[in-house]
């Protein structure tokens, strides 16, 4: 049960690197322009993307519920 509830609220953010980012950290999240104010979050997913052709390098975070 809790693992259905866990993957029913997920979504995704892009973030810069940091290299201390852990899976199941939970991240509190700010952003004034979507209404949010340190919502916390549970990272369920890593994604480091690299690609030197266009300059871009980020973490892709999938997040949860906590």
């Amino acid at each position: 049960m809790r693992e259905a509830e866990l993957e029913a609220s997920e979504s995704t953010i892009v973030t810069p690197v940091n290299c201390g980012q852990q899976l199941y950290d939970v991240v509190a999240i700010t952003d004034e322009r979507a209404g949010l104010n340190a919502v916390n979050k549970r990272v369920c997913g890593v994604t480091l993307v690299y690609n030197p052709r266009r300059g871009e390098y980020y973490q892709r975070l999938k997040l949860g519920s906590v």
